[in-house]
């Protein structure tokens, strides 16, 4: 008789394309990623809370190069699981280092879940001083912004068709989202314009960098947080597809992309 051979699901992690690491960044247990296309797709897992936001210290998995000068990285983020109860959340990232208080600037669309403080389909996010964080009542914790779009305050998002996008011009950074069928045109885009602000930040959707905060060389690429708030242990997963601007640039192109 044959015996089958079952696999899980979820495979382990395997090598990355030349470039990228795959980095836990305080968290209570390893996440994986597994490369489906190389710079193109990946499925990642993880554990902990929260990418900044009401915490000082990061807990996340991240899947980042090293990128110097402007950047515009875009990806498709298929799915992100809420098996965890609260708001899962995946998207594109630059951070100033893999220190848990470094500063970073991050665009997220998160899982469906409305039950826990609220639904916020999409959000960006700017960390502009070390260990800068929101808090939970009225007296803000400075360096740091929050922002959500307009007219998308508790709306679903239509998941497979979900599109973030985060870019760099010099001292500037832009978040933008889409929801299309097909690959977004640049009409298709839409900047991040904030239904609120909190923190004692620049209003979005372009952050400035008038502090000299963010370094010409950051890492760049994409997070996945489980914002299991109370519950580390819990894993969530998420898939992004199509992904555009983590691969190789001559490093001419760099170089005359840089932060003016």
């Amino acid at each position: 008789m044959r015996r089958l051979l079952l696999l899980p699901l979820w495979l382990p992690a395997a090598a990355l394309a030349a470039g990228l690491t795959s980095t836990d960044i305080n968290t209570p247990a390893p996440g994986t990623t597994r490369e489906l296309l190389p710079y193109r797709a990946y499925d990642l897992s993880g554990f902990g809370t929260q990418f900044g936001t009401h915490e000082a210290e990061c807990k996340g998995h991240f899947v980042w190069r090293e990128v110097t000068g402007d950047f515009d990285v875009w990806c498709r983020v298929a799915m992100v699981s809420n098996r965890v109860g609260h708001c899962t959340a995946a998207g594109i990232m630059a951070r100033a280092s893999t220190d848990p208080r470094a500063p970073f600037v991050r665009v997220v669309a998160h899982s469906f879940n409305r039950v826990w403080k609220g639904y916020d389909p999409y959000a960006m996010g700017a960390r502009f001083q070390e260990g800068g964080r929101l808090v939970n009542d009225a007296s803000w914790v400075g360096g740091y912004l929050y922002c959500i779009p307009k007219n998308r305050v508790n709306a679903d998002i239509p998941f497979p068709n979900c599109w973030v996008r985060l870019q760099r011009r010099g001292n500037e950074f832009t978040a933008y989202f889409a929801e299309t069928v097909g690959v977004p045109t640049e009409a298709d885009w839409q900047k991040h314009p904030p239904t609120f602000v909190l923190g004692n930040g620049p209003p979005g959707p372009t952050v400035r960098d008038t502090w000299g905060v963010y370094p010409k060389t950051m890492l760049v690429g994409l997070c996945l947080e489980a914002n299991v708030e109370g519950e580390p242990g819990r894993e969530a997963f998420a898939s992004f597809h199509e992904v555009h601007g983590l691969e190789p640039r001559p490093a001419a192109a760099a170089e005359s992309s840089g932060p003016q």
